[in-house]
């Protein structure tokens, strides 16, 4: 996370979308969220594959940071798959 905010805060990277467990508790994850234009919440969990394909979830819920221009795009992508918000900046 530190590197993405870094390279967006240097005008490195015109845009990204971070997935990151949303542990609103962590240090990190506050100091991407302050860099970020707009925060997806999931509803639920994503589904992974283990590498016998077996189905796994996550133990956290997980959230997107956006770090763009692109805020209305971002917000039809993801709005079906979670509460899309403006981050505070």
């Amino acid at each position: 996370m530190d590197k993405l905010v870094a390279e967006r805060n240097a005008r490195r990277c015109d845009q990204a979308v971070l997935m990151t467990p949303s542990a609103t508790d962590a240090t990190c994850f506050h100091a991407a969220l302050g860099a970020a234009d707009m925060l997806c919440l999931m509803h639920g969990r994503i589904q992974f594959l283990d590498a016998d394909r077996n189905e796994c979830a996550l133990k956290k819920g997980q959230a997107f940071l956006y770090f763009g221009n692109y805020r209305e795009a971002f917000a039809l992508a993801f709005a079906p798959i979670g509460a899309v918000l403006l981050a505070a900046c």
